[in-house]
């Protein structure tokens, strides 16, 4: 999601910005040509030093998060 999308939500979540440390957005993604379009895939692996149950990801799409389903 891009940044002015997810903000409110994540916001509306944790108003006091207590429980995610981190936020990365649309950009902070994968862009992947796929069936003559672009999506964008976020990949954990980048987190070598986090436990990915520690992660949370929100997303509209569920490609966004297709290298660790």
């Amino acid at each position: 999601m891009e940044q002015k999308e997810a903000d409110p939500i994540i916001d509306y979540i944790d108003p006091n910005r207590i429980l995610f440390s981190h936020r990365l957005y649309l950009e902070h993604c994968f862009k992947i040509l796929y069936k003559d379009s672009y999506i964008y895939v976020k990949d954990l692996r980048i987190f070598s030093n986090i436990d990915h149950k520690n992660i949370i990801i929100i997303d509209k799409s569920i490609l966004s998060f297709a290298f660790q389903l």
